[in-house]
């Protein structure tokens, strides 16, 4: 049982490495347009690209790191939670770019998320720090008493699909 037990895992482990991107090809954070911004807090939460401290760059920059961090995933979350897609190409990419009122201001979802936007502040582009208590609001609605726990508790390496059973389906049958 012990020698099965170390073949399972070994295997498990293995098969979870996942061939990512090489760095080179990872995009520049720069925050100088919403759409730079909003690039870079998404791509940086990819299984394949996960580096949250880059993606917290796009939270408002007066935040702790860690605060950042977490508000980052939250929102990050709240997307998902909500089956919101973000359209990287329809987000402006001028570094200039002014709503209908004037106000250096990007709102990716206007009906979904009204109070969840990006702003221009010292001419870079950042989540506005009003967001933060929406996004934190909105993701306790989404995952009440901790439940985003579940989503984070396999580590993206030992997730995917090997001889047609989902990585979640071998620890069932395994337990």
């Amino acid at each position: 049982m012990k020698k099965f037990l170390i073949y399972f895992f070994s295997i498990w482990m293995f098969m979870g490495v996942s061939h990512s991107q090489s760095q080179d090809d990872f995009p520049e954070v720069t925050l100088e347009n919403p759409r730079n911004t909003a690039y870079i807090h998404l791509f940086y939460l990819q299984r394949d690209s996960y580096d949250p401290a880059r993606a917290a760059q796009a939270m408002p920059p007066t935040m702790e790191e860690e605060n950042r961090i977490t508000l980052a995933e939250q929102l990050f979350q709240v997307y998902d939670g909500k089956g919101l897609f973000v359209s990287i190409d329809r987000i402006p990419d001028n570094s200039e770019y002014a709503d209908s009122t004037g106000a250096h201001v990007y709102v990716p979802f206007p009906r979904q998320l009204p109070g969840v936007y990006l702003e221009r502040i010292d001419s870079l582009w950042y989540y506005s720090p009003q967001s933060i208590p929406v996004i934190r609001e909105t993701h306790e609605s989404l995952f009440p008493f901790g439940a985003d726990f579940w989503i984070n508790l396999l580590p993206f390496g030992i997730e995917g699909e090997y001889f047609g059973l989902q990585m979640w389906q071998y620890t069932a049958i395994f337990i």
